[in-house]
């Protein structure tokens, strides 16, 4: 258009090598991410469905505990634990719950949850209380 540009621009391919550079990275950390989060998704889902890895969580973690505890005795009563009381539903929360605070309190809330269970389940029902005149549940150890 008859104008003569008196400025000069300098191509600045070393930062688009550099872009490409990082954007390849980030492409490969998160084709890993997605990765680890299917096989996170596929563990989390095996365990909701099959219940044998729930059953064996709990008996780990009561032979663990303080209580005396033999597992081929009762494997019929931790089946009963499991599918009746805590259910698919708490049985993510208790390992949520000893993923995230540890092994020891994991074992003292099975433990605790073991107890009130069979607490409750031994005393035939509800039975009356005779000082308050209430409804309430007996605790026996």
């Amino acid at each position: 258009m008859g104008n003569v540009q008196e400025h000069t621009i300098q191509c600045v391919l070393v930062i688009n090598l550099f872009n490409e550079k990082m954007f390849i990275l980030l492409w490969f950390w998160y084709a890993a991410l997605s990765v680890f989060t299917a096989g996170s998704f596929l563990y989390w889902l095996s365990v909701l469905v099959v219940n044998w890895p729930n059953r064996r969580f709990v008996i780990r973690h009561l032979e663990m505990s303080e209580m005396p505890f033999d597992a081929e005795k009762n494997a019929q009563a931790v089946e009963h634990f499991v599918d009746r009381y805590l259910r698919a539903d708490g049985m993510f929360v208790v390992r949520m719950l000893t993923l995230h605070s540890g092994v020891i309190f994991g074992t003292e809330l099975v433990l605790s949850l073991w107890q009130s269970y069979y607490g409750i389940e031994a005393s035939d029902g509800l039975k009356r209380s005779n000082s308050e005149g209430r409804w309430c549940y007996w605790w026996w150890k």
